[in-house]
Parts: structure tokens; sequence; C-alpha cells
């Protein structure tokens, strides 16, 4: 029962910090889009 926790745990931990990098990555891509409207304006 405690390795199946701990795999559980192992793989949450791993789904949240996936999430954490795709958000850093589309808050990147979205503030570099706004940049480059903005250079053109």
């Amino acid at each position: 029962m405690d390795a199946v926790h701990c795999d559980r745990v192992r793989d949450l931990r791993r789904g949240l910090k996936s999430r954490a990098e795709s958000g850093a990555l589309w808050s990147a891509a979205i503030y570099g889009v706004r940049r480059f409207i903005a250079a053109f304006r």
C-alpha cells in the first residue's frame, strides 16, 4: 500500500511540474505576442 501511495504522489508531483512548465511557456508566448503586436502599433 505504501508503494502504491508513493507512486501516486510521484505521478501527482510530475503532473504538477509539467503543468507549471506548460503554464510558464504559455505566459511567455502570450507576453511575446503582446510585445510583437505593441511593436507594430
